[in-house]
């Protein structure tokens, strides 16, 4: 299912999906997801926990010193991924994002889309049950919008997508 976040500037969007994925800690109140209070979590518990998570950050957050392909690897190596099925998927996820081209690229070689359409294969590569997408889709043009979208939407089967502020005539 698609969750969406919406609310004006300022209203706390971005902060509850950064306390969703423990990148900030509620400062009231209690947040328990997959039956972990997040607000108890230890700091060591943390990388663990996010294993379980797709996460498209809305400033991309991609290795300056790796590759597109690398970006993507690396997380897959993270929660353990055999390399060979890393060397068979990295590739699929360029190809579903449409980067194939620009494996051998670091993100300064790459325009913001690309960067953007990087940092979602990268979120869909270890098969998450929830994505959470801080403006996915933020400053990017129409057409790579849709493609986002579009890759967004295909991996709902068994997920739950939660996003915060869609571009308006985009929706789903």
């Amino acid at each position: 299912e698609f969750v969406f976040v919406v609310g004006d500037s300022g209203a706390g969007k971005s902060t509850l999906l950064k306390i969703m994925m423990r990148e900030e800690v509620a400062t009231e109140g209690s947040v328990v997801i997959k039956n972990r209070s997040l607000n108890t979590m230890k700091k060591r518990d943390i990388p663990y926990f996010r294993r379980h998570l797709g996460i498209v950050f809305q400033d991309f957050r991609l290795f300056g010193d790796k590759t597109a392909y690398e970006n993507i690897a690396c997380i897959m190596r993270a929660v353990g991924t055999p390399g060979k099925e890393i060397r068979r998927r990295v590739p699929a996820l360029l190809r579903t994002v449409s980067m194939e081209d620009k494996a051998d690229h670091f993100p300064r070689e790459l325009s913001g889309g690309e960067q953007q359409r990087v940092a979602l294969a990268r979120a869909i590569a270890n098969n998450a049950k929830t994505i959470i997408a801080d403006e996915p889709t933020g400053n990017l043009d129409s057409k790579t919008t849709e493609q986002i979208l579009s890759i967004l939407k295909d991996r709902t089967n068994l997920k739950t997508i939660i996003q915060n502020k869609i571009k308006k005539g985009f929706g789903l």
